[in-house]
């Protein structure tokens, strides 16, 4: 399996102001939720870290900078992406072109895994997750950031926040992404993907069916995005 290459093709067209629009369209919240990502892998054992959609790499080069001497593989399906996080990665970055659906490692090699608004992507997930379980030594960390979602809870009644959000994701970020990167159908492809995706609930049902445990997620930015950690078993 593998990400689709339409999809691929349709992200290598705006590598070049992806960093501009991810701050812009934000509102700067960005940094705050890598930050928050970055901290969730405190208990991490030693070992390799694993970026997986690492994009421009800002989340590998964050790593970096938090955890001294760690090494992190970037990873990442789009060429296009990678070169332009070429010219920030510092030492103990390795950039790799490569899909979440046939990781180039062998079992229980990497100590932590970041993925940071690619999951709704994969499809299907639970192959994706349990390749991502099948690398990870015992007790390693998955830590996945990704956008909430935009349906309304049945009986909870109407919810102006909810609103809002769904109003500027499906209005005016095509708008903005599209003027800033040229390729609104990204944007627009954005809106649609982030509408898609399953609610918290069955996620963690299917980090816990891929063999993860303790499984628990984080809200913020009024649930804009959510932080989803999994672990893998230690060994008695």
């Amino acid at each position: 399996m593998a990400l689709n290459q339409d999809l691929t093709r349709l992200f290598g067209s705006i590598a070049r102001n992806y960093d501009l629009a991810n701050h812009t369209l934000s509102l700067g919240l960005d940094y705050y939720w890598r930050r928050v990502l970055a901290r969730s892998l405190r208990q991490a054992p030693p070992g390799l870290f694993l970026d997986i959609a690492a994009g421009t790499c800002d989340v590998s080069v964050l790593l970096t900078k938090s955890y001294a001497g760690r090494k992190v593989l970037a990873l990442d399906p789009c060429l296009p992406m990678l070169r332009t996080g070429l010219r920030k990665i510092s030492a103990g970055i390795m950039p790799v072109a490569g899909d979440a659906f046939c990781l180039p490692l062998p079992e229980h090699s990497v100590s932590a895994i970041t993925l940071s608004f690619g999951l709704r992507n994969m499809r299907p997930r639970p192959a994706a997750l349990g390749e991502m379980f099948r690398v990870l030594v015992p007790g390693g960390r998955l830590s996945v950031l990704e956008f909430g979602g935009t349906k309304q809870n049945p009986g909870t009644g109407i919810n102006p926040w909810l609103a809002a959000y769904r109003f500027y994701l499906f209005k005016a970020l095509p708008r903005i992404g599209g003027m800033i990167s040229g390729q609104r159908k990204a944007y627009e492809y954005l809106a649609q993907s982030i509408a898609g995706f399953p609610g918290r609930e069955e996620l963690a049902a299917e980090m816990l069916a891929a063999g993860f445990e303790r499984v628990m997620c984080r809200s913020m930015s009024g649930g804009i995005v959510y932080l989803h950690c999994a672990d893998k078993k230690r060994l008695e």
